[in-house]
């Protein structure tokens, strides 16, 4: 690499802990991020994220459940593996498993639920660094190797070794930050590159229980009248219409997909909502019950407690730390 290009082009690294989703969210650089926090406790977390302008390299560990939507980075393939095999993760509307590599399609949106004490490997390189791997491999192009597919269950021994490979390589810039230079992860993105390219080409479409499709439509016409309607708490009986499904089956498909009743997931959504509101609140001119009543909570007592019991703080911490 010429001298010219290690003075214009460099390397970047993040290692920190968050106690505040809307903060890690906001270090994930190049993501497009919104989480949304539906199991009770205060947020832990741990990001590490590596990368130059050939890959991104992210390791992430979420303590609490939580909904996470957006978009990877723009120009890049991205591919995602769970840190161990007792992980999982419903991911685009299927579960995932730690045998599992996951895809992410371009142009597709992130939409996923994590489990307690998740952690995930994501890592994304650009399209010619991936045609290039393909090429010397001699293996057709990455989107005829995927065949349409997103979800891969790898070959066992390949599993293992991609596994070891990444977390050996989360550890390392982890604890020596000196790795972390332009040529080095350039290194990086070609073992891994190779990697993961081979292991595709060795792996074949999970073909895991999936929820069914008819609950997997209820939930997208819910969420899509839950944004429409964010103000408003709905009745039970409107999501059922509108998704077309019996209360039965609904609940069923939010309890297996969110692990919550629909009565707890929108409560959840809605002190989300209203915890965005006090983020973006002035703390020397708005007061709590002002910012969270356009939200639909009139009873603060009751919202101050439910507050609490799901992020760990009281409403007035919250916007106290605001910006």
């Amino acid at each position: 690499m010429s001298a010219d290009r290690e003075t214009t082009e460099q390397a970047h690294l993040i290692h920190r802990h968050f106690g505040d989703f809307d903060e890690f969210c906001e270090n994930v650089v190049r993501w497009d991020l919104d989480y949304r926090q539906i199991e009770p406790g205060s947020f832990d977390s741990e990001l590490l994220m590596a990368g130059s302008s050939r890959i991104q390299f992210v390791r992430a560990r979420l303590g609490k459940r939580i909904i996470q939507k957006g978009a990877p980075p723009a120009g890049m393939r991205s591919f995602g593996l769970l840190a161990a095999r007792n992980i999982q993760i419903f991911w685009r509307g299927r579960r995932v498993t730690g045998d599992d590599l996951f895809v992410f399609p371009v142009g597709g949106e992130l939409e996923s639920v994590t489990q307690s004490d998740f952690d995930v490997v994501v890592v994304s390189l650009t399209e010619h660094a991936i045609a290039s791997t393909c090429q010397s491999l001699a293996l057709p192009d990455l989107d005829k190797l995927l065949n349409g597919n997103e979800v891969f269950r790898i070959d066992p021994e390949d599993m293992r070794q991609l596994r070891r490979l990444v977390l050996s390589t989360s550890n390392g810039l982890a604890t020596n930050a000196g790795l972390v230079t332009v040529d080095g992860l350039g290194l990086v993105a070609d073992e891994l590159s190779m990697m993961l390219v081979r292991a595709l080409s060795r792996g074949q479409r999970a073909r895991g229980r999936e929820p069914s499709r008819r609950r997997t439509r209820a939930l997208k016409q819910v969420d899509a009248y839950l944004a429409e309607h964010a103000t408003r708490p709905p009745r039970i009986e409107d999501l059922c219409r509108v998704a077309n499904v019996s209360e039965r089956t609904l609940e069923y498909a939010f309890r297996e997909h969110y692990g919550l009743t629909p009565k707890a997931f929108i409560n959840a959504l809605r002190l989300n909502a209203a915890r965005k509101a006090l983020v973006l609140a002035n703390p020397e001119t708005s007061r709590v019950s002002e910012v969270v009543q356009p939200q639909g909570f009139w009873h603060m007592s009751q919202f101050a407690a439910d507050y609490r019991s799901l992020f760990g703080e009281l409403p007035s911490a919250t916007l106290k730390r605001s910006i």
